[in-house]
């Protein structure tokens, strides 16, 4: 059709074979909103569980991270330690002060309300505890928020 409003000109076997093809959509159409309306409506419950489940393991996959970091930087500082005190000859009490393990513990304080921060570069501060580098969110967008399918990493600053 718009071939046509162009002024494009066909044969009469173009002609019949596009005017067939349309035929052929128009009844496949047909048959598919005849298939789509038997089908069952499905539970739009299901889909939000499934919704919220996702945004739950979006939400978490951060502080995992972090704590999974934390994890490996204790281990490495036990492991540090532990070869010290194995190529040590030093005197019994100097060994015993070497024998504490400084270990970093993430402390958290749980919120009774969600708290939007922003994660640029610009709006965080970079803390060293124990010799690890942490991230302090200083930059709080909304401080009591509550709006939906709002990005969780994004960064505009």
């Amino acid at each position: 059709m718009a071939a046509l409003k162009q002024g494009v000109k066909f044969d009469e076997d173009e002609k019949k074979n596009y005017s067939t093809s349309w035929e052929i959509s128009v009844k496949e159409t047909e048959r598919m909103i005849d298939y789509i309306s038997s089908l069952p409506p499905h539970r739009v419950k299901n889909t939000l569980s499934l919704n919220d489940a996702r945004r739950l393991i979006v939400a978490l996959s951060r502080p995992l991270a972090e704590i999974t970091s934390t994890i490996q930087n204790n281990i490495g500082v036990a492991e540090q330690r532990r070869r010290e005190v194995l190529e040590s000859t030093k005197h019994e009490q100097q060994l015993t002060n070497n024998l504490y393990i400084p270990a970093v513990d993430l402390q958290t304080t749980p919120l009774d309300y969600p708290r939007t921060v922003c994660t640029a570069g610009s709006c965080v501060k970079h803390v060293s505890v124990g010799g690890v580098e942490k991230i302090d969110y200083v930059s709080r967008c909304h401080p009591h928020c509550y709006l939906t399918g709002v990005n969780k990493n994004t960064e505009l600053c």
